[in-house]
């Protein structure tokens, strides 16, 4: 990173280091998400719909400081696309927070009409969606031979991520 954006303290204290902590919050939001979705657990729901405030709050200042930044009118180029970068990264933070806050508020509202249900069947989708935020890939060795892959200590069959990922090719011998 140039040393405007990546190396200064103060960015790094108001852009970058801000950032990684959404990032976590987030990845936490995410993981009581798929809990409570999976178990349907509302004490789990709540918490995610506690923390989505916390969330705005960074997201605008974030914004602000990546504001701040660009109006100074001194970054070269290369320094502009990093701070477009890094409000396009607080964006996406923000909106999948909003995304397991939606998932808390359904099971909320599921609870309160008395309407519980029943979603294990999803737990394999879920372990996909889980494994995806983190964009940490999944062993490719067994992901190639349909085997199956490890993902968070459980199970999943290679040819149901086969199917989410490449559905287009859902029954073909091999997909890519």
């Amino acid at each position: 990173m140039s040393e405007r954006i990546g190396k200064s303290p103060a960015l790094q204290s108001k852009i970058i280091q801000p950032i990684i902590s959404m990032a976590r919050e987030v990845e936490s939001m995410i993981d009581l998400a798929i809990g409570a979705l999976l178990s349907f657990n509302v004490e789990m729901a709540s918490a995610i719909l506690e923390r989505e405030p916390a969330i705005n709050t960074a997201e605008m200042k974030i914004d602000a400081a990546v504001f701040a930044v660009l109006e100074k009118g001194d970054l070269s180029l290369q320094e502009i696309r990093q701070a477009v970068s890094m409000l396009k990264i607080n964006k996406d933070l923000e909106r999948m927070a909003d995304l397991a806050a939606n998932i808390g508020r359904k099971i909320n509202g599921l609870a309160e009409r008395g309407q519980s249900q029943d979603y294990s069947e999803l737990q394999p989708m879920a372990i996909a969606v889980s494994h995806i935020s983190r964009k940490t890939p999944a062993r490719a060795d067994s992901q190639r031979s349909g085997a199956g892959c490890e993902c968070s200590g459980r199970r999943i069959n290679g040819r149901f991520l086969s199917r989410l990922c490449f559905p287009q090719t859902a029954g073909t011998a091999n997909p890519r």
